[in-house]
């Protein structure tokens, strides 16, 4: 009479192992298009409230900001000094993203908290998905800095 002791045959391993493979190639795809879909949004409302916070700071410090665009950067920077007045006033734009902004300045919001300039700045600013349909986001910035945003 043969025993069987406690414990799984080679097979058993094998088959588990196979089941865990394909799983784990079902979610990691799903994960990534998971990530870059948050950081797409996150950076729709980090440039939403950084227009808005444009307005609001140029208007209560009585200075100018203007809207600056080096590569995947948008910025606003003080016109007097071109420093940055805090981080809030900065957006990355994500790898999977493209943005109809220019390089270099555009709008600028004057003492008053109004746009004074407009510098080529198209309205409305779109960012577009490059992954999963292809997703716009149209943001059209109003003469006050109230951004009204269309999915």
């Amino acid at each position: 009479m043969t025993r069987r002791t406690a414990g799984l045959s080679i097979l058993e391993i094998l088959i588990s192992i196979v089941i865990i493979a394909i799983l784990v190639g079902i979610a990691v795809p799903r994960l990534k298009a998971t990530t870059a879909a948050s950081q797409e949004n996150g950076a729709v409302s980090a440039f939403t409230l950084m227009i808005k916070n444009g307005a609001s700071y140029a208007g209560s410090r009585k200075t100018t900001l203007a809207l600056e665009r080096s590569g995947a950067v948008i910025r606003f920077v003080e016109t007097s000094t071109s420093a940055m007045p805090d981080d809030d006033f900065q957006v990355t734009v994500p790898a999977s993203m493209t943005v109809n902004v220019p390089q270099g300045r555009s709008l600028t919001f004057g003492p008053t908290g109004f746009i004074t300039n407009r510098g080529g700045l198209p309205n409305p600013v779109t960012l577009t998905s490059s992954i999963g349909g292809g997703r716009t986001w149209q943001l059209s910035v109003s003469t006050i800095g109230e951004v009204r945003s269309t999915p």
